[in-house]
């Protein structure tokens, strides 16, 4: 058997080559490898959320907001993505600019059996920052002074490269408990006046792991994939076109 590849070019520039490897697998038609089958949605995105206006602090003491037993009945509640200025704001702060610069954001969620996940993926939409807890335990934070930020602080960045998009974070599955859990997100803006949007938004996936800590990868059907390789190459760190097995 012998394969060959198209040329190796890189826009970058030339010695930009890092490695190749050829592999070998074989496969059976009715086998289909299910990525997402070991994940499970805690806190799907566009939930609906108990939120406050950061008119005035959330809370006394202010941490207390981000804890599991603080009543938010009082608070509105609307579907995520929350804020303003932008096409895609599910809730919307028509108020925000120009008199107050941050939100404050809360949702409940149930989980049976949280030793069934070996960690967590939490994905945060924000503009322009954003801290993130779960139980009252911070697990992102991004463009913020800290962990207790006051209601008419300022964000420390600005979020302007793709900032429509997603930020990942890996947390440890221990920050859940059995039963009621709760997700609260606090929004900073850079300005109060020249910003021309914010909004806040997240989404929780618990990653299933087996005995040994490790995430489950399962097939559909016992049958042989490819990743299951036959043949493979030895790590090649110099581009060669052609390989014969």
């Amino acid at each position: 058997l012998r394969f060959q590849s198209s040329p190796f070019s890189d826009p970058q520039g030339a010695n930009t080559f890092a490695a190749m490897q050829w592999r070998v697998g074989e496969i059976d038609p009715d086998t289909v490898y299910d990525p997402d089958s070991w994940v499970q949605t805690l806190v799907p995105a566009g939930s609906t959320w108990r939120y406050r206006k950061g008119t005035s602090a959330p809370s006394q003491p202010l941490s207390a907001w981000r804890q599991l037993a603080f009543n938010d009945a009082g608070w509105s509640q609307g579907q995520a993505p929350i804020g303003y200025g932008e096409t895609f704001i599910a809730t919307t702060l028509s108020d925000m600019r120009n008199n107050y610069t941050s939100f404050f954001m809360r949702h409940k969620f149930q989980v049976d059996d949280p030793s069934a996940f070996y960690r967590l993926r939490l994905d945060v939409r924000y503009d322009d920052g954003a801290n993130v807890w779960i139980n009252g335990r911070l697990v992102f934070s991004q463009n913020m002074s800290g962990e207790d930020v006051a209601h008419d602080a300022l964000a420390t960045g600005l979020r302007d490269v793709n900032e429509g998009g997603w930020v990942t974070a890996l947390i440890d599955a221990d920050v859940l408990q059995p039963g009621e859990n709760v997700i609260a997100m606090q929004v900073q803006n850079l300005y109060l006046r020249e910003s021309s949007d914010a909004f806040g938004d997240g989404r929780l996936l618990g990653e299933e792991g087996s005995e040994d800590g490790l995430p489950r990868f399962r097939l559909r059907k016992d049958k042989p994939y490819e990743i299951q390789a036959v043949w493979q190459s030895e790590v090649l760190t110099e581009f060669t076109p052609a390989i014969q097995v």
